[in-house]
């Protein structure tokens, strides 16, 4: 796994390491390789979050294509994915209501203002 990749998916800003000497860049390898294990046992990928939505998007939208989900911009990426899970969650509270089940409580709107 490259370390730049890791950095930038897994590390957040904190990761970017700025060494001053040999010593210095070798442990911050060692830092960014423990990351890299660290977000690949929790299941993370070298892709990071933004790959899994675009994943989820084409997957859940038919109108959207891959293509169509790599030209959104990273504010639209989030308005989508967020706006698509109110939505789910609202169609499954309908869904579930209509073949007679009792959900414990109501969804949010899945209209709603979220900005």
């Amino acid at each position: 796994m490259e370390i730049t990749a890791v950095r930038n998916s897994v590390g957040g800003e904190n990761s970017n390491f700025n060494p001053r000497n040999k010593k210095a860049a070798e442990i911050a390898a060692k830092i960014l390789k423990g990351r890299a294990r660290a977000a690949a046992d929790k299941g993370y990928s070298a892709d990071g979050v933004l790959g899994r939505y675009v994943s989820i998007l084409t997957v859940g939208l038919r109108s959207m294509s891959l293509n169509d989900c790599l030209d959104l911009t990273v504010y639209q990426l989030y308005d989508l994915i967020e706006r698509y899970s109110l939505y789910i969650g609202w169609d499954l509270d309908i869904r579930s209501r209509l073949a007679g089940g009792k959900p414990d409580s109501k969804p949010d709107d899945w209209m709603k203002d979220i900005h």
